[in-house]
């Protein structure tokens, strides 16, 4: 399903560039020049996500509207936005990958109730897509908070590469070197745990010049 993002942003150039940026990425684009456009907007359409600068971000917070996702230019202006209620921030100057990484992670799922109940098969161990648990013959592998949300990230693309940009654990910070390296870590803790042989993994793939890959078995 195509989702639906707010952008409001008061230089024209730049809308435009942001615009048709997130629209090649498949979201359904709505532009505002300011606040009071957007509240009219907000008045007759739903709306996923309201991407806006950070001086114009916290003025759209409201209880029971679509998150609000706040670009900021430096420190100060990322501390009002969070202080006034956005859900994240995204400094400037904007890396593309990064800012698609951080609105993937704010839109809602598409759930899809009977399919995610059923287990990933994987070899002679599971991963439950509910609980977020791997288990042999009945048996729970321990797995740590980040091992269990990346894998729950993989498995909802199971079958499909997924950038190692929206693997990491702090989506805002996924231009960051550091948050892919620990990316690459988690990884290799997963194999450890799950592979029959982690140097040749069989599971969980890389996908050269993208990322990573859950591949279960049929």
């Amino acid at each position: 399903m195509e989702r639906h993002l707010m952008l409001v942003e008061p230089d024209e150039r730049l809308r435009g560039l942001l615009r048709r940026y997130l629209s090649r990425q498949g979201c359904l684009v709505t532009a505002a020049r300011d606040v009071a456009h957007a509240e009219r907007l907000l008045e007759g359409l739903d709306f996923d996500l309201i991407v806006a600068g950070a001086p114009t971000a916290g003025r759209l917070v409201r209880e029971g509207r679509a998150p609000v996702l706040a670009l900021a230019g430096g420190a100060a202006e990322a501390q009002a936005a969070e202080e006034a209620g956005v859900r994240q921030v995204v400094r400037r100057p904007l890396e593309p990958e990064a800012l698609m990484a951080t609105i993937e992670a704010l839109l809602p799922r598409n759930e899809q109730p009977v399919q995610a109940e059923l287990p990933l098969r994987l070899g002679a161990i599971t991963f439950d897509r509910a609980s977020c648990e791997l288990r042999r013959a009945g048996e729970r592998l321990p797995l740590t908070a980040a091992e269990a949300r990346l894998m729950a990230r993989l498995a909802e693309a199971a079958g499909r590469p997924v950038r190692r940009e929206h693997l990491v654990e702090r989506p805002g910070e996924a231009d960051r070197p550091a948050q892919l390296r620990a990316v690459d870590v988690q990884i290799t803790r997963l194999r450890r745990k799950l592979e029959p042989d982690p140097r040749n993994p069989r599971y969980i793939l890389t996908v050269r010049g993208t990322g990573y890959m859950l591949a279960p078995d049929a």
